[in-house]
């Protein structure tokens, strides 16, 4: 087919540049807006071993916080199965980041204080906050691939993108943070340095929510 008399061609160069970049910002903010669904439950397996090892120790907490979350992430998204389309998809994201944010706060402020005395307290809102989590990714991973699917297609593999990297973000900071320890001769079994790698992880994962929260809503 041949071009109107009075179309620029570089006109319609441009406009596929502007739509091509365009489509590049969108995949790349919903893979950002993946990582934040399981990046804060990634964090706290990351620091699993700080927790069971010092705070909460002889409690059980590396099983007894995968049971919780498990159970409340099943079970909230039967419920959403059924019941989803009863809330809108923008107050489904809303409450999900509020959570979020709201459950890394209590973990950082946990990874802060000294649970020696009030232990089982402590490790009792632990779990509640990791029931919590799970009902707030429970709300953004649905909503957040069907904003997605509706979409684009290729949004929805963006976002499963960033659903999978998280374990290696995670991970990424925690060697960080451990790396750093070796280099001030820091002891990386003692309880200092795996405080300190908890309360890099949250303090990342506040940050990143907070962000996301910005992407999507901004």
């Amino acid at each position: 087919s041949f071009l109107p008399i009075h179309t620029d061609p570089f006109s319609i160069l441009r406009a596929s540049q502007v739509d091509q970049m365009t489509c590049a910002s969108a995949e790349a903010a919903f893979t950002y807006l993946g990582l934040c669904t399981l990046l804060p439950y990634n964090c706290i397996l990351s620091s699993q071993h700080y927790f069971d090892s010092y705070p909460f120790r002889g409690l059980g907490y590396t099983f007894t916080s995968m049971i919780a979350y498990s159970l409340c992430l099943c079970s909230s998204q039967i419920y959403l199965t059924f019941k989803g389309d009863s809330f809108s998809v923008n107050s489904r994201i809303a409450w999900a980041f509020i959570l979020a944010l709201l459950t890394c706060t209590v973990f950082l402020l946990i990874s802060m204080v000294s649970a020696a005395d009030g232990a089982l307290a402590m490790y009792t809102l632990c779990l509640g906050t990791v029931a919590v989590l799970a009902v707030s990714n429970s709300l953004l991973q649905t909503a957040l691939l069907g904003v997605a699917g509706t979409l684009r297609p290729e949004l929805s593999a963006a976002s499963m993108l960033g659903m999978g990297i998280c374990g290696i973000v995670a991970l990424l900071l925690s060697l960080l943070v451990e790396f750093l320890q070796r280099l001030m001769h820091v002891d990386g079994d003692s309880s200092g340095a795996g405080k300190a790698v908890a309360i890099t992880l949250f303090s990342a994962t506040i940050l990143q929510c907070g962000s996301s929260c910005w992407v999507y809503f901004i």
